[in-house]
């Protein structure tokens, strides 16, 4: 009887190891699930950060790119103006060598610079 008995405690240790062994394996899988979601948790925050980061950085280049073509364009308006302000001078120029010129032909002719005839002597 004594052996039974020691046969039927060996069978019952036998289940209650099973028993803790498949528990401790049923919290090794849920604590390895928990990590995996933790890690992919913070993958995905990972990737949003960078994501944020570059938008921010396309943000900030089409920032910077409106501001050079401000920049190009009130330097373009500025080269024009120069432009311009040359060409004025260059017409101003022209018209007073054409009236130097005229204002010659007409001394050349016998008439003052004022248009009047020019009395001989």
């Amino acid at each position: 009887m004594e052996k039974q008995n020691e046969g039927e405690r060996g069978v019952k240790e036998i289940a209650v190891r099973k028993k803790k062994e498949k528990e401790e394996k049923e919290e090794i899988r849920i604590g390895k699930e928990e990590e995996n979601e933790r890690e992919k948790g913070m993958k995905e925050k990972a990737v949003r950060k960078e994501e944020e980061k570059e938008e921010e950085r396309e943000r900030s280049m089409k920032k910077d790119e409106e501001e050079d073509v401000s920049e190009r364009g009130q330097e373009e308006k500025g080269v024009r103006k120069e432009e311009e302000k040359e060409k004025e001078r260059e017409r101003s120029m022209k018209k007073d060598e054409e009236k130097d010129v005229s204002e010659r032909g007409q001394e050349e002719k016998g008439f003052g610079v004022e248009g009047n005839a020019v009395c001989p002597g």
